[in-house]
């Protein structure tokens, strides 16, 4: 999934990106309502550090729904078109 979204003003003071909680809950809109989903910065990688109401400001992201007892899991990809 990609948000073709644009953070083009350099010049400015302010920090652009996408807010955490807002990518999560169009995320597991996707994931069938998967709410128990988590975002990682590497695929197989651990969550991201980043709180619920801060911005992601990467441009690639998991989205991990769950890990069976074999370590298996299921993600979507999340590609922010994020210009700098």
């Amino acid at each position: 999934m990609t948000f073709p979204l644009s953070a083009t003003d350099t010049n400015s003071s302010h920090v652009y990106g996408i807010h955490h909680e807002t990518a999560c809950v169009a995320c597991t809109i996707l994931a069938n309502c998967h709410w128990d989903g988590y975002l990682l910065t590497e695929w197989n990688g651990p969550p991201t550090d980043i709180p619920a109401d801060g911005l992601l400001r990467g441009t690639k992201y998991y989205f991990c729904l769950s890990c069976d007892n074999k370590g298996m899991c299921v993600y979507v990809c999340l590609t922010l078109g994020l210009r700098y």
